[in-house]
């Protein structure tokens, strides 16, 4: 009686056409972060054709991406559940010509009438086009039959709880965040073809409140065409430099220059008590770039785990917050 679970689930959120074959199956990605926010609901329409994955108008989905989500790459996708009932999510896949590959989410999430939460999925690398691909998302999410509760015009429910309904869904895009991201991406994309930037050993100068430090940059050309000038470095909202308002940097990188190292004396940006606990982009370095002699533009530069715990221990010490 499966085909019972779907009638009642397309019922449920105003569905119209038939469930597409299944896509090959991509790796799942870390089950969604939970968060409910209430919204109001919106009468479901009737959209759709044969042999694709139904649609609705009941359910939404946003993008969205937090800044701490910068540097690991995810993105959020907030659905929010417009009809009457509580929807189950079992399943989500992000498709985008911004990138290589699909991007898929698989856990148990229950979404109640008017509700919200976001599933987290991993992005894969940009696909650096020319020209404007806005509207080129779309998010199938896998509704579990059934969760969908039996109603006078469906058969009652007996599909195994597996079973499942996908909805096609053209998510909003309020924040610009897939042309933020295609920026971002391909601006490193460029600098690294030219030249490897790479956070290298950090000195601490001093054992308590009041240290100092050094980082260095490690700057090794690639070999390939184009120049890169590094112009400068600004503060972020845990590293300032020792003097100055920004590290002054004002060196080129293209195929004839050798290797060469960035040294930036660092001081705290800030001592309160939250400067540590709540750091979200505080070791991600904005580095001023210009390619080929073109305008400056913004390439961050974020570092490892390691070197993050590492200058955490320096801000506490010369902060005194040990």
């Amino acid at each position: 009686m499966a085909a019972a679970g779907a009638i009642a689930l397309l019922a449920l959120v105003g569905l119209g056409g038939c469930t597409a074959d299944a896509a090959p199956s991509q790796s799942p990605h870390t089950s969604a972060g939970a968060s409910e926010r209430p919204d109001g609901p919106e009468d479901p329409t009737t959209t759709g054709d044969a042999h694709e994955p139904a649609t609705a108008s009941g359910i939404s989905v946003e993008i969205l991406q937090t800044r701490p989500d910068y540097a690991r790459r995810t993105l959020q996708l907030r659905v929010t559940n417009g009809t009457t009932q509580e929807v189950t999510v079992v399943s989500a896949r992000f498709d985008s010509e911004h990138f290589a590959a699909p991007s898929t989410w698989t856990g148990d999430v229950a979404i109640g009438p008017g509700l919200t939460k976001d599933l987290r999925v991993d992005l894969a690398t940009s696909v650096c086009k020319r020209g404007a691909l806005a509207g080129h998302e779309l998010v199938t999410l896998g509704l579990a039959a059934a969760s969908a509760p039996s109603s006078p015009d469906t058969a009652p429910i007996d599909a195994p709880s597996h079973a499942a309904t996908d909805l096609a869904v053209t998510p909003t895009d309020s924040k610009d965040t897939m042309s933020r991201i295609e920026r971002e991406d391909c601006l490193a994309a460029a600098v690294e073809a030219i030249a490897r930037i790479v956070p290298g050993e950090l000195s601490i100068d001093g054992s308590g409140p009041g240290a100092t430090a050094a980082l260095e940059l490690e700057v090794t050309p690639s070999g390939g065409p184009g120049e890169l000038l590094l112009d400068s470095i600004g503060p972020t909202t845990l590293l300032a430099p020792v003097s100055g308002e920004r590290w002054e940097i004002e060196k080129t990188a293209d195929a004839a220059t050798a290797p060469f190292t960035v040294e930036l004396p660092l001081r705290p940006a800030r001592c309160d008590p939250h400067a540590i606990a709540e750091d979200k982009v505080g070791t991600v370095l904005p580095i001023a770039v210009s390619l080929d002699g073109g305008e400056p533009s913004g390439y961050k530069l974020a570092v490892d785990t390691a070197l993050r715990n590492r200058l955490y221990e320096f801000v506490a010490l010369s902060c005194g917050l040990g």
